[in-house]
């Protein structure tokens, strides 16, 4: 046995115990730390996340190495190993890092594969590549995410560190006892038989069971820190109510598939026979099947019980739809993770919930399952990826603060050398929005050409802007793009004026995207935002940018704010992303005469390909979004010419009752078309009506059920009003 094989063994003897973790840092050359793993004689289960240069020792791993590219770590998860190799110099990926930790069970070790500490930060890491458009652009991207990473793994006191070319380090182990506090036994035990790794787990399934049981319209809301067993309780719960209760069907959903899996594990364990594909779990003519949040707030299928997995990485108006729609709910969220925030969940949805199901109940667990309480590895884990960054804590909602507050621009560099301002700026991005990650945070760090606005009260960030610079490409790389023979990474503005809208001259533009904009929760509708938008607009007018842009999952009320920002849409994605359920939104907003004749271009093509695709692509969009964009259709070059004299006739007639709506539907849409803007004098009822039987083509049976007629001869009646209503307020001939 090796020197290094008797030093590793004897770390994991001392941890094993009271299943502590620990993390190993190997730095210098590659080869020379992957050769002292091979060395180590019990290695165990192990997974080793890296991309390239591992073929030379292959076959000295052994068939217990599992190898798993970075792209891939997210197929890792539901399992659990004793051993945990991250080689870095396939890139550091936080999120791939985050994810791989969590499957390392107690008594495990990590080994974390650095270049030596001088010579890191000089190091071309391949994940810089995430966060460029092209090579020559490695240069200009910055390293602070591995300089505070190097910070962070000197000042661990429980990290250790071994370096090539010195000897190992004597190293002190003093597990912490705390771990091994006992629960106190339920009330109401379970069968003895179910695992359950321990009491928080068990009344949880209990609280997952009386959702059920219980009366209907108290939803359960679930927290838990990664590594509690969330998902694993949703799964042997959700196998009790198939197998000891009258439940048939129970749905799941998530923002992603690969959440069930870990679910449909242990689920089978109360299940014996049970059949399980990718999407289902089948037992005795009963079922647990997956279904994505998009579809389930589109279809609304039926079933006895919803378990929603990851709440807090989906979208407030879904999650909204979904508590409107179903009697019997179980919300699970992580509280800390890369799938979102409990935090932000908790601000975001929380008030919703309280309105719509007042007697909710929650639940929480708190205690680890793989590894001990105050885990070492955990903790690291934590600090490095920002999983446990909060912004600035407002008990309630406060008023009045504009007079104080102040507007600046600050740097990375103030970011890295100001811990305060990093914690109070990345923990505002987490609050405000359903999807933050880890990669987020190394982004918003190292990423060139990305500049940051905050705004500040009493020194303390209440709101922010991430911008990007895109545009101005080179005359060769425009063409490629415009052909659709490059895509480059960021540049989304220009890349899809130029790809998806044909307008090969928007390369030569410099856009200013707006990644995200933020305010915190307790400090919205005072104008903050609005404020901060023109700060970064007069910027951008100093900086001679030709366009302020972003691009969103569009629902009204967020369009209807970029709308009142001075925003235009100039691009509407044909399919719906499935995780948040929205069709993605382009707006753009001119900074220059030069750019006026482009952004009038682009508007034509939008409303062009909007009234095209009403009927087919976009037949499914909520009416309130279409309205939205037809309010704000009001350029003279963008109206269709007035309707004759005769479709007015008629259009009158018909509204008189005396003509099928069949007849006159073609007239009908010229009218709204000449002036898409009266839309909004229409009462909301009347605007859904509009666009989802004249605009949307749908089938009256259709448009019946959607309006909520009762009948369809009161839908037609009602249509019949409303044509009368726009030929009295819209000019004509």
């Amino acid at each position: 046995m090796t020197e290094f094989s008797k030093f590793v063994d004897s770390i994991r003897h001392s941890i094993m115990l009271n299943k502590q973790r620990r993390l190993i840092v190997l730095q210098g050359e590659r080869t020379w730390a992957i050769d002292l793993i091979t060395q180590i004689e019990q290695l165990g289960h192990t997974v080793w996340l890296g991309d390239d240069g591992m073929s030379e020792f292959e076959n000295r791993l052994g068939e217990d190495v599992q190898l798993v590219a970075m792209n891939k770590a997210q197929s890792v998860l539901g399992t659990e190993t004793s051993t945990l190799v991250f080689d870095s110099y396939s890139g550091f990926n936080p999120d791939a890092f985050g994810k791989a930790t969590g499957i390392l069970k107690g008594g495990g070790v990590c080994f974390l594969i650095t270049p030596a500490e001088g010579k890191w930060l000089d190091y071309n890491d391949p994940d810089y590549n995430r966060y460029i458009a092209s090579p020559d652009q490695l240069t200009r991207v910055n390293n602070f995410f591995i300089q505070r990473l190097i910070n962070q793994i000197n000042q661990d006191q429980t990290v250790i560190k071994v370096r090539q070319e010195q000897a190992l380090p004597v190293v002190e182990l003093h597990p912490d006892e705390q771990g091994l506090a006992i629960t106190e036994p339920a009330e109401n035990s379970l069968q003895p038989l179910t695992p359950f790794a321990n009491m928080q787990q068990q009344r949880s399934a209990l609280e997952i069971i009386k959702t059920i049981t219980g009366h209907r319209k108290r939803p359960l809301i679930m927290t838990a820190d990664r590594g509690r067993g969330k998902t694993s309780v949703l799964g042997l719960a959700a196998a009790q109510l198939i197998r000891d209760h009258a439940v048939s069907h129970i749905i799941v959903t998530a923002p992603k598939i690969d959440a069930v899996a870990s679910l449909f594990k242990h689920a089978v364990q109360l299940l014996p026979g049970a059949v399980c594909s990718k999407t289902d779990l089948k037992w005795q003519g009963k079922v647990i099947e997956f279904v994505a949040p998009d579809v389930i707030v589109t279809d609304k299928p039926k079933c006895d019980l919803l378990l929603v997995d990851e709440a807090a990485a989906i979208p407030t108006s879904m999650l909204t739809i979904i508590a409107q729609s179903f009697s019997r709910i179980v919300f699970a969220t992580t509280i800390h993770g890369y799938e979102g925030t409990g935090r932000g969940f908790a601000l975001r949805f929380m008030n919703t919930l309280v309105k719509l199901s007042p007697n909710y109940r929650q639940v929480e667990l708190m205690q680890p399952i793989r590894w001990s309480e105050n885990d070492p590895v955990e903790a690291f884990t934590n600090r490095i990826l920002a999983l446990n960054f909060k912004s600035v804590n407002y008990d309630s909602s406060i008023e009045g603060v504009n007079e104080t507050l102040e507007f600046e621009k600050i740097s990375q560099q103030q970011l890295l050398d100001k811990p305060q301002l990093l914690e109070q700026l990345f923990g505002l991005l987490v609050l405000a929005h359903y999807q933050t990650s880890p990669t987020d945070f190394r982004q918003l760090l190292d990423a060139p050409q990305l500049h940051i606005f905050v705004v500040k009260n009493q020194e303390n960030i209440v709101a922010t802007a991430l911008v990007l610079e895109e545009g101005l490409f080179e005359e060769e790389l425009a063409e490629q793009v415009w052909l659709g023979k490059r895509r480059l990474r960021g540049h989304l503005l220009a890349q899809s004026l130029m790809a998806q809208l044909g307008l090969q001259q928007a390369g030569q533009y410099k856009f200013a995207r707006v990644m995200r904009i933020a305010v915190h929760p307790q400090l919205q509708r005072q104008r903050i935002g609005q404020r901060l938008n023109e700060f970064v607009k007069q910027w951008a007018l100093k900086q001679h940018f030709d366009y302020l842009g972003a691009s969103f999952g569009a629902t009204a009320p967020l369009l209807d704010y970029w709308h009142a920002l001075g925003y235009q849409a100039v691009r509407l994605g044909l399919t719906k992303d499935k995780a948040s359920g929205t069709h993605s939104v382009m707006v753009l907003q001119p900074l220059s005469v030069a750019s006026e004749l482009l952004m009038k271009n682009a508007r034509g093509l939008f409303v062009r390909s909007l009234r095209y695709n009403l009927s087919g692509d976009f037949n499914a969009i909520e009416p309130t979004l279409i309205s939205s964009l037809s309010q704000n259709i009001v350029e003279p070059h963008l109206l269709s010419p007035l309707i004759s004299h005769q479709d007015h006739i008629n259009l009158t007639v018909y509204g008189q009752g005396q003509r099928p709506f069949e007849q006159i539907n073609y007239a009908f849409d010229a009218l709204f078309w000449q002036q898409p803007s009266q839309i909004s004098l229409l009462t909301p009822a009347q605007q859904q009506l509009l666009v989802i039987k004249l605009l949307q083509q749908r089938t009256w049976s259709e448009t019946t059920k959607l309006c909520e007629y009762n009948g369809k001869k009161l839908a037609q009646r009602a249509m019949k009003q409303l044509a009368q209503v726009l030929i009295d307020t819209t000019k004509h001939d």
